[in-house]
């Protein structure tokens, strides 16, 4: 094996493993955001974790979500009745 690749591939290891710990802590600020606001959107989401300190992108929010299956609730609409019928 190159040296090259086997220190690149070392580093990549390395950056994995840091993301990993990252998207862990991510994602348990993330659960308790939904815990106090379960109807919250991504965009909010966001916005929240800014206020709480964390520089996120919103890309990687929205991976998060569909990785960890954290599903938002959403309000059900009731069609309005037709008055003319």
């Amino acid at each position: 094996m190159p040296r090259a690749t086997w220190y690149d591939q070392k580093k990549r290891q390395e950056a994995e493993k840091k993301r990993r710990e990252s998207d862990a802590a991510l994602k348990a600020e993330i659960e308790a955001i939904l815990r106090e606001h379960p109807e919250s959107g991504d965009h909010r989401l966001e916005a929240e974790l800014r206020r709480r300190g964390m520089v996120v992108n919103g890309k990687r929010v929205r991976r998060l979500l569909h990785t960890f299956e954290l599903s938002l609730t959403r309000k059900v609409r009731k069609p309005k009745p037709n008055p003319l019928l």
